[in-house]
């Protein structure tokens, strides 16, 4: 289910109510034994060099309670231009989690700390209904398995500019 967040002359982005009650409605409808993915503009969580955190739904507490409710397995946000994994549990005895995946951006003039041009590539299992993995691939005008970072190690990256990416031990990455 995607969702508009933004709003005209705000920064910040909105769900709202009208949003929240029909994507409520239609996961419950369609999401029965199925691999639920939510999809909006703005992020739900601060990330690592995101800046002010004045960008984040305005609504973000109730938003982070449906995506409790409704078991939703994936949420990819954007807005920060900046590659980034969270899991949330929606409390101490749920041994259910929900991937938070922030996506890059593959046009952006001078993108923020990951300084590289990137997206994201997301393996499903759909006969178990998790997910298999989640990789950065950095846009380099060819394609390249090899290119595709796992988020796992792409978090582990500390921000810096790209001559020192390239002399890191991450820079197998892009050749």
């Amino acid at each position: 289910v995607g969702i508009c967040t933004p709003r005209s002359d705000l920064s910040t982005g909105v769900i709202g109510h009208g949003q929240k009650r029909l994507t409520e409605n239609l996961f419950s409808q369609y999401g029965a034994n199925k691999y639920k993915i939510l999809v909006m503009h703005h992020h739900l969580l601060p990330i690592p060099i995101g800046g002010l955190e004045g960008n984040i739904i305005n609504d973000v507490g109730d938003i982070i309670r449906m995506i409790s409710d409704l078991s939703i397995d994936l949420v990819l946000t954007g807005h920060q231009h900046h590659p980034w994994a969270s899991e949330y549990s929606s409390g101490v005895y749920n041994k259910k989690f929900t991937t938070i995946l922030t996506c890059g951006t593959p046009t952006m003039h001078s993108p923020r700390g990951f300084r590289f041009n990137s997206y994201n590539v997301i393996d499903i299992d759909e006969g178990q209904k998790t997910l298999s993995n989640a990789f950065v691939k950095v846009v380099t005008g060819t394609w390249s398995e090899q290119q595709m970072i796992p988020m796992n190690e792409f978090v582990k990256i500390p921000s810096q500019t790209r001559k020192d990416f390239l002399k890191s031990k991450f820079a197998h990455y892009l050749q």
